[in-house]
Order: structure tokens, then sequence, then C-alpha cells
């Protein structure tokens, strides 16, 4: 017997079809190597643009540039991070060495936006050296390297093609510059709203506001044109020019001096904001002088961040950035405004309907400015980490920071109040009511008309405003119906999840039985009474589990049946006695994999919520499921699942976590994606579809969130494999009413 071993081999063609798939058009291209250099610890970034004026027939775009001024690249990043394509050092390497930066860009997405743009690239970096990164004598150099795309072609190895790396002595320039030539797309630069401008405001949603981003490390990306002429909007950050209101306060003395903002529907600049209420009020503060600026997000993100690149860039960085920081003098005091950090107390008041209600500390940016001049008596502690409780601080909080926002509150719902009843009477509806009312007083009107005519004219216009209301009242019956269906389609999917997951499961017991009956059926005479018994109790059992599966499916299944749709949207679910029931139907299917999933852990008292019911289910049956597959990949150990629920005075929570194989870090960022899958061979394949459907129910039917909490791969520390999420439901979302 002769043995060897072979390995996988890429074809080269393989680097430009994950590209061209990953990267769906040049800006997105641009604004990933844009991001790279924010990542790079770069504070400036330059991106120019190279082109030819052709007579009558526009320019043509020879080069693109990206230059920056951050650390720069040594020859173990280019070696082992720039040319190993999807390393994980973006996932273990969260922030920036140098700047301590969030980093933005994703892993790889620089490699693929460069083969994107162009047929040939120049990197031109020279390394910074510094405390926090490994450096070698070698490397005060500056590195030239040169990447021919073409050479990516069907039939080479990806691994055995090689690319020039030339060093010469360090130029003393930090930085990196990517020179991209054989430019694959054309830039149209002859609209109003033409590529280059798309690519200039774009560029500012990727930037923190100036209020947020460290003055001292600012990064400010810029755009320069060589051989033509485009005018070029200014790239400042777009995040809080795009909240829907805003507010300033200014505490002087016993006045607060307020100003309302609201962002126009309509308006033509998105740094717009116009003030809709201006007041003064008494105060009994204590404190000093101080001015306050809160930006709120109050509705969806889809809502305020609109566009091809916004909404992701904006919610990420709202996401990132939410809170209220205090600056003292102009230096931040930590660690108020941190992620996470609900100083005001904002999430603990009781929260009313989200339209008109108060506001959550995770939808808010703001800041409050006070100096040492007029606030002597703020004082952080001894160990620097928070501000000392005592009557100032607290007054700045409550009589100030906390008055304000109620007002904003009470004035911003005021305004949603008045733009709901005005969309009401605004609606064409309402429209053909009055002018059919109006009509009517004019015929009346109408001397030389005679009286049996005007009746029958008027009789007339109420058919027509009886027909208006009847359909105003199906298309609300329709929207409702809508509403109702999407939401029952979810759990549908679910339905199909568990089907494809059935038939996975029955395929060995079939099989088995099967395999049992024919050695029954052609045996018979030959076998003991006692074999034929015991084939028949081991087919039996096998039926039996099979079954159960199937039980569970059609349980599920009969929550959606019914024509009326609607009757099913929302009833009042025990949450213990809910997942209880859910861990007893699954419990035959757990047992046939030797799987324990224990009662629900309860921490107090949680009250009663009022959801859908097979939404509530669709979501612990998809995480139940996902977890048998990973706790099927391992067999050294007692197999769990755990669910314990807490709740505080805003949120209801439940930790869901299973020690079964865990998710690999190339796939943490992919999970919630629709469609994407681990499970890959024929016999185990997934549908890619239930934390999808986990993540849709959860945050756009009731406003809540789901994280991938905390995993260990299997496959990085044997033994110790485990996957957690967290959900959180507002209270208010799922209250019962």
């Amino acid at each position: 017997m002769q043995t060897e071993y072979v390995s996988h081999v890429v074809d080269a063609a393989h680097m430009r079809n994950i590209g061209e798939q990953s990267i769906s058009n040049k800006i997105q291209a641009v604004l990933e190597l844009v991001k790279n250099a924010y990542d790079g610890d770069a504070e400036k970034c330059i991106v120019r643009f190279y082109g030819e004026e052709i007579d009558g027939k526009g320019v043509k775009m020879t080069k693109i540039e990206i230059e920056d001024s951050g650390i720069g690249m040594t020859k173990n990043d280019i070696k082992n991070k720039l040319m190993k394509v999807g390393t994980a050092n973006k996932i273990e390497n969260t922030y920036s060495p140098k700047f301590h930066r969030r980093v933005s860009g994703a892993k790889g997405m620089g490699h693929y936006s460069m083969q994107r743009l162009g047929t040939k690239t120049i990197i031109t970096t020279t390394p910074e050296p510094h405390e926090y990164r490994e450096f070698f004598n070698y490397d005060n150099s500056t590195y030239a390297l040169e990447i021919n795309w073409n050479d990516y072609v069907s039939g080479k190895d990806f691994q055995n093609i090689s690319h020039k790396l030339t060093s010469t002595q360090s130029n003393g320039c930090y930085g990196t510059k990517i020179e991209i030539t054989g430019l694959r797309d054309s830039w149209d630069i002859s609209e109003k709203d033409n590529d280059i401008q798309k690519l200039a405001r774009n560029m500012g949603n990727i930037m923190l506001p100036s209020v947020l981003e460290s003055s001292e490390h600012a990064f400010n990306p810029t755009i320069e044109v060589i051989g033509f002429d485009v005018d070029l909007p200014q790239s400042k950050g777009g995040l809080l020019s795009h909240a829907p209101y805003k507010i300033k306060a200014s505490l002087r003395k016993d006045k607060v001096f307020l100003k309302i903002y609201q962002k126009p529907k309509r308006t033509r600049k998105s740094s717009e904001h116009v003030v809709v209420v201006s007041k003064t009020k008494k105060t009994n503060a204590v404190c000093g002088n101080a001015d306050f600026t809160l930006y709120w997000f109050v509705s969806k993100p889809e809502k305020w961040a609109k566009g091809l690149f916004n909404s992701r860039e904006l919610e990420m960085q709202l996401k990132e950035n939410y809170g209220v920081r205090i600056y003292n003098d102009g230096v931040r005091i930590m660690p108020y405004g941190e992620k996470g950090n609900d100083w005001l107390g904002l999430d603990s008041r009781k929260a009313g309907p989200q339209s008109g209600g108060k506001v959550r500390n995770q939808t808010l940016i703001g800041m409050i400015e006070i100096t040492r001049e007029n606030n002597p008596d703020i004082v952080e502690t001894t160990t620097r980490e928070a501000i000392k409780e005592n009557a100032e601080f607290r007054s700045l909080r409550e009589d100030f920071a906390i008055r304000a926002i109620e007002e904003f509150e009470v004035h911003v719902g005021q305004i949603i109040a008045q733009e709901e009843e005005y969309a009401k009477k605004t609606k064409p509806g309402n429209i053909a009511q009055v002018e059919i009312e109006e009509a009517k007083e004019k015929i009346d009107e109408i001397k030389s008309l005679p009286t049996n005519q005007k009746e029958s004219i008027k009789a007339n216009l109420t058919k027509a405003s009886n027909q208006v209301i009847l359909q105003d009242q199906q298309r609300k019956k329709s929207e409702e119906t809508l509403t109702a269906n999407i939401e029952m389609y979810r759990n549908l999917a679910t339905v199909g999840i568990q089907t494809i997951a059935f038939n996975h499961e029955i395929i060995d017991p079939v099989a088995f039985v099967k395999g049992k009956l024919e050695t029954f059926y052609n045996s018979y005479d030959k076998i003991s009474e006692k074999d034929k018994k015991r084939f028949i109790l081991e087919a039996l059992e096998r039926i039996t589990r099979t079954l159960n599966w199937a039980d569970r499916i059609r349980e599920f299944s009969s929550i959606l049946a019914g024509v009326d749709v609607l009757k099913k949207k929302r009833s009042v679910i025990p949450i213990s006695e809910t997942l209880c029931d859910i861990r007893t139907s699954m419990l035959p299917i757990l047992e046939v994999s030797h799987i324990e999933m224990q009662k629900p852990i309860v921490a107090g008292y949680v009250p009663d919520i009022r959801m859908n019911k097979a939404s509530f289910e669709s979501i612990f049956i998809n995480l139940v499921s996902n977890s048998i597959k990973a706790l099927n990949k391992v067999r050294d150990r007692k197999k769990t699942i755990k669910i314990h629920v807490s709740t505080s005075d805003a949120y209801i929570t439940f930790r869901f976590e299973d020690n079964g194989y865990g998710i690999p870090d190339m796939h943490r960022d992919d999970i919630f994606r629709p469609f994407f899958t681990t499970y890959k061979s024929p016999g185990d394949r997934g549908t890619g579809m239930g934390l999808t459907i986990v993540k849709d129910i959860i945050e756009t039917d009731y406003n809540g969130t789901v994280i991938l909490q905390d995993t260990v791969c299997e496959e990085d520390e044997r033994g110790e494999g485990k996957t957690a999420f967290l959900i959180r439901l507002p209270i208010r979302e799922v209250k019962q009413t």
C-alpha cells in the first residue's frame, strides 16, 4: 500500500471572482481603501483622480491614488497581512495600534478593492517605528510592491503567482500610497451628482463628526483631481447632520435657555436643521453655567440614514458612539458617554410609545460642556475614573440635563403628533371628503338649478363619498393583512427549516427500519421469537423518534393554521411556561443526539409578554436547531443547551448558550446574513436563514437586539467549544396593554 498526502489548490481566477462578488461597485471599492487608511492610524488620506480631457467626449480617467499618513506596513505586515487574503487580523485586533481607533474595514476587502478598480497596483509604504508594533532594523525602509491582477487567470495556482517587492532606504515620510492603473470603470463627471461627488459625500459618512473624533488625531480624507475640473463637496462627518432632531440648551445662573431643532424632511442639504421651539425655563440648579447639545435619532435607521452607503456606515457609527459625553475645559471626562454607560439613567425611566415617548440612551449622541471656572466643585475622583457624586454634579444631571431632555421629549412629541395629524388631513381620501362636502354646499347656492337635480347630484356625491370611505377602509385592512402576512411568512420559513432538518434526520432511521424489516422478512423462518421481538422493538423505537419530530413540526404549523391571520397577531405569552413547552416538545429529538436542554433559569420576577406566539417560538426553535447541529459535531463531553432569562426596568433579556462546536472567527460577522451557512456538506447542508429570521423578528418586529455575545470555536481550543447569544426585548414593545 502506498500513502501520500494532498493539499487544496486554489485556481488563480478565484481571486477575481471573489473580488467582483465582494465589492459591488467602484465607489465602494475606493471607500474600503479609505477605511484601511483610517484603520492604519492615518490622520490624512488623499484620494487622487488623474484624468485626460478628451474634446467633446468628457474625461478619461487614467489613474487613482490613495495616499495616507498612517503608520505604514512593515515587511511582516506585507507578507503576512496584506498578502495573506482573509487574515483574521481585524477580528483579533479590533482597535488600531497607535490611536486606538475602532477598526472599520473588513478582512480582505482592501485586496479585493484594488483588484476591482484596476489591472495593476503599486503599493509604496514606509513603516513608522513605535512601541505598539514589532519593528526590525531592516524595516527602516520604504517598500514598493507591484501587483499585476491580470496574472490571476484560470489555470494558474493562486499560491504560485509572485509579485515584485523592493526596498530602499526610508524616505522618512511614514504612510502608504496605492497607485491603481488600467482602470476597469469609467468615472462619469458630467452629471450634477456625478461619481466623484457621490464618493466625496460617502467619504464624509465614514468619518466621525469633529465633536466625536479626538481633535488631536482626527481623520480627514479628501479628494484631489488632476488634469480636469469638478466641483467637490466638503467631506464632513455626516452622522450628526442626519439626526431628525437636536437640542441646544444653556444653563445660565437660574435659567435654562432651550432651542429645539428639526431636520426638514425635504431639505437639499443634509446638514440643515431649523429651529422649531425656542424658550426659557427657570431652574433651581446649584451647579454653575453649562452647555448641552443633544442629537436624537428617534426613528429607525432606514428613515434617517438614506442612500446607497449611508445606512450601513451611519448606523454603525451610531452603535459605536451613542451616549452623552461630558467635557471639562474641552477635555473629555471618562467613562461618561462610553458605549453602554447610561449615566443619566435614561433607559430606566418609564418609557412611552417610541413615536412620541421618551428618549433611549442608544438613540442619542450628546455633549455637556462645563469649565472649572464655573464649576469648581464638579471634580473627578482620586482614581480619575468618575466624577464625585456631590450636590453640584447631581444638579448638573437632574436640574439641567434631565430637565432639558424632558422639555425636548414634550415638544418633539407635539411635533410628531402634529405631523401625524397633518398626514391624516392630507391623505387623498380625506382631501376628497372635504372637497365633496364643499361641492354639496356650492350646489345649493346655484339658484338656476332645479331642486330635484340638486338632490340627484348631491346623492351621487354622497355615493362617491361612501366609496372613498370604503376604499380607505379596504386600504387599511390590506396594510394590516400585509403586516400580519409578513410575520406569518417568517414563521412559515421556520417550518420550512424544520422540515429540511426533519428530512435529514429521517434518512438514517428509515434506512435502519428498512434494513431490519428486510432481514426480518428474508429470515423469518430462521430467527428465534426473541430476535423477532427485538427487531420489531428496535424498528418501532426508530419510527417513534421520527414521528416525534414530525409531531413537533405539525404542532408549530398548527399555530399558523386558519384563514384569518390577523387574529394570530399577538397574544399573552408566559415566558417560562412557553420555553418549557418548547423544551418538552423537542426532548425526543434532543435525546437522539444525547443533548440535555436544561429547564430555563429565570432570575427574579419576569412578566408575561404580548407577542406573536409563532414568532416567539420561531426564535427559540431556530436557536435550538442550530445548537443541535453544533453539538452533533462534538463527541468528548456532556452536551448541554441553557436558557437564562432576566428582567430590568427597560428590558427582558435572554441568554441562549450551548457547548457545541462554536463559530470560527472568520464567520462571526456573517452569521446573521441571509443564506450564509457554515454547513456545506450535502448530508448536513443548512439553509442559512435561521439566524436571519431570529434577527428579523427581534429587531424589526419588536425593536430589540440580538448579538453573538460569546463563542469559542472547537478548532481553536479543543474541548472548549461554545456559543452564546444575547437577546434583549424592550418591555415597552412587548408589555401587555
